[in-house]
């Protein structure tokens, strides 16, 4: 069974990027990311996928990272933003402050 399909493939590869100390096992467990939360079998909670939105953007301002681990991520980035676009939580739109939340984690306050 591949990360996709695992029902703890998310945490999986939250633990590797946290563990994984090598630009290819960043780049493997962004990639997989990718692809969990494009996958149509795989219905993620809105709080669930906010998290992940914050995490990417928490760790791609905190890491010294490689380019194409940085462009993974803002693809991963990019893929939550455009899925959950319609998607309202506690009456706003969480997906929507793209520049907003750039700017809070780029300033350390994320």
């Amino acid at each position: 069974m591949n990360l996709v399909e695992d029902a703890q493939g998310l945490e999986k590869c939250q633990m590797l990027l946290e563990r994984g100390t090598t630009p290819y096992s960043q780049s493997c467990a962004t990639t997989t990311l990718v692809k969990l939360v494009s996958c149509p079998s795989t219905t993620l909670e809105i709080q669930k996928r906010i998290d992940i939105k914050n995490y990417v953007l928490n760790y791609l301002f905190t890491r010294n990272l490689e380019s194409f681990v940085v462009k993974n991520l803002i693809q991963l980035y990019a893929k939550i933003t455009k899925l959950g676009w319609l998607d309202s939580y506690d009456g706003e739109w969480p997906f929507r402050n793209v520049v907003d939340d750039v700017e809070k984690f780029q300033k350390g306050k994320g």
